[in-house]
């Protein structure tokens, strides 16, 4: 019985596609929603008031609101340009740990 042909380096299994799709999903959901933080106080031109705090971004916080009003301006685009590179080279460094795992497990399995 002949042998099977050996895998591409470039191919890899179903299951680690789908969990690169599913992690993909969660950097970019992480990035986009609004996540509702505590409670805060806010002292607009003397006067006291309390405001709910939404921010965006992860794992590094680009954006933040206090009730309509901006918080943090100054090191956004670098933050977002971090959550990039961040998930650029999380995917493939993911890929690459999955795809180690499956084959040894695959060559442990044929010894």
């Amino acid at each position: 019985m002949s042998d099977p042909p050996s895998r591409r380096w470039f191919q890899i299994h179903l299951s680690t596609a789908l969990i690169l799709t599913i992690t993909a999903g969660a950097l970019m959901g992480g990035n986009m929603v609004l996540r509702r933080q505590p409670e805060i106080e806010l002292y607009p031109l003397g006067g006291r008031q309390n405001a709910f705090v939404y921010s965006c971004g992860w794992p590094w916080v680009y954006r933040t609101h206090a009730n309509g009003v901006e918080l943090i301006r100054s090191t956004a685009e670098d933050r977002k340009g971090l959550n990039f590179w961040f998930a650029v080279l999380a995917l493939p460094g993911l890929a690459v740990f999955l795809e180690i795992l499956i084959r040894r497990r695959d060559r442990e399995r044929t010894k």
